[in-house]
């Protein structure tokens, strides 16, 4: 029997010796002669230590240390029947220490990452309250190549944390893609006011009465005031068409007036900011400031618009919304119309019907510059935008929640508050836009500056509306 260090031949067969807990391993034949058969296998034995080696050498010098742990015990794995004649032992030896090492760094690793993610998840946890998309989107984007980056975490924590993490995320994107839908919902629907408007603009505009024609289609100027904003591309071409209807009855009223004297508002289109175009927002009734009212009489008795002017030859004409004399505000009427607009049920199907023509009723009372008058005015037409605010917000929330129906009023309020937190924001942003816009533009009187200011008071209301809403719908849903 020929003998070799690490092995040995027996009845024509090549054995390497036992070692550790492992026996004696029959590895092989002898084809020529013993001692070629030991230098074969030990040539064998050679080419795993350098793949050992250059294993050794990966894991001290590159970075990503962790990786070669698989290849590292699928190595170790295979030496038990690798058919080989060296020392197995210290194969093994240098095996583990190397498992160890990697091992160690691996913790270390998850240790890192552990803090980090930690930070993350904390981080994460402030797209609960972010309603700016497209900088809460940028956020969320960023977080998550960071966290991709990170790498992995014990088992022990591994899925509960991917779990809350992508809540997380999620939670945010569903708000957004909820955001955006109903958006879009609320410019359909405006784009349908604005068309159903347009064809009652037509209508008024083809009856035979020019007269009845002018006011009809100025009542309707002032409804379209108060819609809302679509995009531009949408609602220029809505515009335009209310303009071409408008405008053939503008230049005949236009033409009525007579060229001497204070002329009402000194222009087309008056002082009263918004003039004959759509975009204003103030109702009839209300007033702004020390500027003049519409109708309003000057100094001395005499009309400061050429509707409510004597004229030569001609009979006197009334203007739509006639002046009111002083000591005849008719408070007793405003205030009742103030009452039935406060009584209105907002869960009547009527209930926008209803607004509607209360405000129509007030405005035919004419206007008037006593303090009185103008507190009445405001609390009536704040009430009836806080019953439309309310409507919109209802047929949004249900639409919005399945199944809030059948929830008791608090858990209602609560999902309106949501729902109205982000509409708030948003009209608030629109509202500091607004407001820097201003700021840069050119003082002076000018249609633009006129359109701005118009457009700044309309967000000014959205803004207080909602706010006196959200008031109410917290006193709602914190009520037993």
């Amino acid at each position: 029997m020929a003998d070799h260090p690490y092995g040995f031949v027996q009845d024509g067969k090549v054995y390497r010796k036992a070692f550790d807990t492992y026996p004696a391993l029959e590895i092989g034949e002898v084809k020529d002669t013993p001692e070629a058969a030991f230098a074969y296998y030990e040539n064998r034995f050679q080419q795993l230590q350098e793949k050992i080696n250059q294993l050794e050498e990966d894991i001290r010098t590159k970075s990503n240390k962790g990786s070669y742990l698989m290849k590292l015990l699928h190595l170790k794995e295979t030496l038990p029947h690798y058919e080989g004649l060296g020392d197995f032992t210290e194969i093994f030896v240098r095996l583990e220490g190397l498992e160890a090492y990697i091992r160690e760094i691996i913790h270390q690793n998850r240790e890192r990452n552990l803090q980090i993610k930690t930070a993350l998840l904390q981080e994460a946890g402030q797209l609960e309250e972010i309603t700016n998309w497209k900088e809460g989107t940028e956020l969320a984007k960023d977080m998550k190549m960071r966290w991709l980056r990170t790498g992995s975490l014990d088992s022990e924590h591994q899925e509960d944390y991917e779990a809350r993490f992508n809540a997380l995320l999620q939670d945010f994107f569903d708000r957004r893609q909820a955001f955006y839908e109903d958006r879009q919902k609320m410019i359909d629907e405006r784009q349908k006011q604005y068309e159903i408007l347009l064809a009652e603009a037509q209508r008024a505009a083809e009856q035979p009465n020019s007269r009845q024609a002018y006011y009809d289609l100025r009542g309707i100027q002032q409804r379209w005031k108060e819609v809302g904003k679509i995009p531009a591309e949408h609602y220029k071409p809505l515009l335009f068409q209310l303009q071409r209807l408008m405008r053939p009855f503008m230049q005949q009223r236009n033409q009525q007036r007579p060229s001497g004297g204070e002329r009402y508002g000194s222009r087309p289109g008056g002082d009263r900011p918004g003039g004959d175009r759509p975009g204003g927002d103030r109702p009839y009734g209300e007033r702004t400031g020390g500027q003049r009212s519409y109708g309003e009489r000057q100094q001395g008795g005499e009309r400061s618009g050429s509707w409510g002017r004597p004229q030569q030859g001609r009979p006197q004409q009334r203007s739509y919304s006639p002046p009111v004399e002083p000591g005849q505000e008719r408070l007793e009427e405003r205030r009742a119309l103030l009452e039935r607009m406060k009584a209105i049920d907002v869960n009547d199907p009527g209930a926008l019907g209803t607004v509607e023509t209360i405000q129509n009723q007030y405005k035919e009372l004419g206007f008037a510059r006593s303090p009185e008058v103008a507190r009445i005015s405001d609390q009536l037409f704040d009430t009836g935008s806080l019953i439309r605010e309310r409507h919109f917000l209802s047929k949004l929330a249900f639409n919005k929640v399945p199944g809030l129906e059948q929830r008791d009023a608090q858990e209602q309020a609560r999902q309106k508050l949501r729902l109205l937190r982000d509409l708030l924001s948003r009209d608030e942003r629109e509202l500091q836009n607004y407001q820097e816009n201003m700021a840069s533009m050119s003082p002076g009187r000018s249609e633009v500056s006129k359109m701005m200011e118009a457009k700044l008071r309309s967000q000014y209301r959205k803004v207080k509306v909602k706010k006196m809403l959200l008031e109410e719908l917290k006193q709602e849903s914190n009520s037993h």
